[in-house]
């Protein structure tokens, strides 16, 4: 009898026991003021080509919250892995459910330059994520896997602020492709400001828009990995000239964000999931042409949705000429509405000539 009581005694004891989560990384636990102790449970690990994947939730939450938090964490994590392992391995890492609120807002979260080399990348899960529902949730965690992914793979500016445009951008779509019904990252899309240039946008996330576009071209998913490795090994990746001289220079940029902007203008981005990303692209006012000769002076910017609307007339013949004031060959484009839907071309030193001089 007395030997059955101890044994029940240590399988009880063992369950509850408290893992100190603060031990997992040389700088201690990554929420200040848990540096030195954060007493956490490890819920399971699970196997991966890099070394293991381990997911933790803090001592003292709810049953609840383990109940349904916990399976939700695990699931979204391996999915990622699922996902994201076809284009490269991702680091091991280290899940944790942490029970507090976040001192930023997030729902979740990648400490920057918390993990050493050798250590788990630390993925950080706050109370704020109960706001989603549970597909958002999911969709919430391989965005931030993405992160993990990019902290491996595009490790030398993945966290300059002024590689945000992508890097938020990228992990907005890439979660996408996890969860493709989700659809959590279309109110990011509708964020995006067709009067800034795609690497200056205030919301870094609305550029997810882009990345999908040029996902369903002929280049697909490697074209955006591309991307985003020429964006990392831009010479001065910590600089927005940096930024624009990097997306200036990789290959096919120009019928890339050609193809984007025509989509964005008339809201055919479509989702890998299905539908249309709504991205609220606002038409400008339609400008009239003086019954005389004149000529209008248009000044547009790089990697920015310049759309321009004009009523021509009957009865006179339309020259449009272009002049690039950093020598690039960026293409212009024009759409005749009311006549057809297909967009016609123009070139620097090339003049376009609409001619409506014989026409009804």
């Amino acid at each position: 009898m007395k030997l059955t009581i101890l044994i029940f005694f240590v399988f009880l004891y063992s369950k509850v026991y408290a893992f100190n989560c603060a031990e997992l990384w040389t700088k201690g636990f990554p929420v200040d003021g848990y540096k030195e102790s954060f007493p956490c449970n490890e819920y399971d690990s699970v196997d991966i080509p890099s070394g293991k994947l381990r997911i933790f939730y803090a001592s003292g939450i709810s049953r609840e919250d383990v109940e349904t938090l916990m399976p939700m964490i695990k699931k979204a994590a391996v999915d990622s892995h699922l996902v994201y392992g076809r284009f490269d391995n991702l680091p091991p890492s280290t899940i944790i459910y942490t029970g507090l609120k976040s001192p930023k807002g997030f729902n979740a979260e990648v400490p920057f330059f918390h993990a050493e080399d050798y250590e788990p990348r630390p993925v950080l899960v706050f109370t704020n994520i109960k706001t989603e529902s549970l597909e958002q949730q999911q969709q919430t965690i391989a965005h931030e896997y993405f992160h993990v992914f990019q902290s491996s793979n595009f490790a030398k500016s993945w966290f300059e602020k002024s590689a945000a445009w992508w890097v938020e951008g990228s992990a907005d779509f890439f979660s996408n492709l996890v969860y493709p019904k989700t659809n959590r990252e279309w109110a990011n899309a509708e964020a995006y400001d067709s009067d800034v240039p795609l690497f200056s946008q205030s919301s870094q996330y609305s550029t997810t828009a882009f990345f999908q576009s040029m996902s369903n071209s002929w280049s697909g998913t490697e074209g955006v990995l591309s991307l985003l490795n020429n964006q990392d090994k831009t010479d001065s990746p910590h600089s927005f000239d940096g930024q624009w001289k990097g997306l200036s220079k990789f290959t096919s940029i120009d019928m890339h964000f050609e193809k984007f902007a025509k989509e964005f203008s008339l809201n055919k981005i479509q989702d890998t999931g299905g539908g249309y990303l709504n991205t609220h692209f606002v038409q400008p006012l339609v400008k009239a042409i003086p019954e005389f000769d004149s000529t209008q002076n248009i000044e547009v910017h790089s990697f920015v949705v310049n759309e321009y609307r004009y009523k021509l007339l009957m009865g006179y013949r339309y020259f449009v000429t272009t002049h690039s004031m950093d020598d690039s060959n960026s293409t212009f484009n024009y759409l005749h509405e009311g006549k057809d839907k297909n967009w016609q071309s123009f070139y620097p030193s090339y003049p376009a000539v609409i001619d409506l001089s014989c026409k009804d």
